[in-house]
């Protein structure tokens, strides 16, 4: 059953979390499984474009819900680590299998912590991100909704799972769009933009539909305030578990899920653009069909069907033949997008070869002006620069 690929994630999450057993360095492994080992995985093992539809509905389910858990007993051994007190309901059961948790704790110094912490805050950014999207996604049904918002809290990045849907999925690729990065633009500062909007869409969101219902936006029915007070709860437990140590671990959390929800965004519509009041095709999103990121991300990057089927489970998602696709994996490119001049070398020719093969007329006549309009503020911004400089 090849739908068992999708096994990867919770099978790394458990000798991560196994690591914590041994201690010192071995707490980097997480860390490396993944940001190391999915990028050698795309390149040694290549595409897997076909869709799978084998697997029993449960067992698919069971891939995906295992993440929650798993996330929080890692949370759960890092601030044990982080916290430094005895805790008996712990280390005793972990002599029952012959480990001496306290011990590995004890000659675990700050170079192994490290690797801890960076280990809990990559896997809650891309695999607790990813469940927390497809949760997202089933919004009609409470439990999903909040268990989505649960599993986007840690990042403080409540309003995505606000305004993803909502927002993102029925305005991709227009121009204005805070999740479609426009051609030129680095990942630095694109991050900073859709933060900034997407938290502003988010609140203006809540407080009309707040307002049509005669009540105030300023109160506790706002689902923006519900996110935030899940985040605070977060970071409560965390400080109340290891005292600032652990508000500082919380933080770097927050701060690394964030960059890697904001990543992703850029990366999946960067540079395509769709004419406002024009239906939403498979040409407006990238996608990679490589097979160890496309089993580890529970197929994130078959994102052109995703956005014409935006309720379809993760692995029934399907390859497309008529969108642009990426050169490399998808975790290759999310590196490579960190480095903004590297990035639009890379997508140079894809980006040529959709304006040549995929773009409408009226969707080049777009990029244009939106090109002008950029090269217009920027010609504003250097003459203001120099008029600053003159007085």
């Amino acid at each position: 059953m090849k739908n068992l690929r999708f096994a990867i994630s919770p099978l790394l999450l458990i000798v991560t979390i196994g690591t914590f057993f041994i201690g010192g360095y071995w707490l980097w492994t997480g860390f490396l499984f993944v940001t190391m080992l999915p990028r050698l995985g795309d390149l040694v093992l290549g595409d897997e474009a076909e869709t799978h539809d084998s697997g029993p509905k449960w067992l698919m389910e069971i891939f995906h819900f295992s993440i929650i858990p798993l996330l929080a007993i890692l949370s759960l051994m890092l601030l044990y680590y982080v916290g430094g007190a005895s805790m008996n309901w712990l280390e005793t059961p972990a002599g029952w299998i012959g480990a001496n948790i306290a011990s590995a704790r004890s000659h675990t110094g700050f170079g192994g912590l490290l690797g801890g912490v960076l280990s809990l805050a990559f896997f809650q950014g891309s695999a607790g991100v990813i469940v927390g999207h497809e949760f997202m996604h089933r919004a009609a049904n409470p439990v999903f909704r909040w268990l989505g918002l649960w599993m986007i809290a840690p990042t403080g990045f409540v309003a995505f799972a606000l305004e993803h849907v909502r927002g993102h999925h029925l305005n991709v690729g227009i121009p204005g769009d805070p999740e479609t990065a426009n051609r030129g633009i680095g990942f630095w500062r694109f991050m900073v933009e859709n933060i900034i909007a997407t938290n502003r869409d988010a609140l203006v969101r809540e407080r009309d539909r707040l307002r049509r219902a005669g009540i105030h936006w300023l109160c506790f029915r706002n689902r923006l305030f519900h996110g935030f007070a899940l985040s605070f709860l977060i970071a409560g437990l965390f400080a109340l578990a290891a005292g600032w140590s652990g508000l500082l671990v919380f933080a770097i959390i927050a701060g690394i899920g964030s960059i890697c929800i904001t990543l992703f965004a850029y990366i999946a519509h960067y540079g395509l653009v769709r004419v406002p009041g024009t239906r939403i095709e498979a040409r407006h999103s990238w996608n990679s069909y490589k097979f160890w990121s496309s089993s580890s991300m529970f197929n994130l990057m078959r994102h052109a069907d995703h956005h014409q089927h935006g309720n379809r489970p993760y692995w029934k998602l399907e390859s497309r033949t008529e969108c642009p696709v990426f050169p490399y994996g998808a975790t290759i490119m999310a590196g490579i997008a960190l480095f903004p001049p590297l990035w639009r070398r890379v997508l140079a020719g894809p980006l040529a070869n959709w304006d040549a093969h995929l773009a409408t007329g009226d969707e080049l006549r777009l990029l244009r002006q939106v090109e002008i309009i950029r090269n217009a503020c920027a010609e504003a911004h250097d003459l203001q620069g120099f008029g600053n400089k003159i007085h």
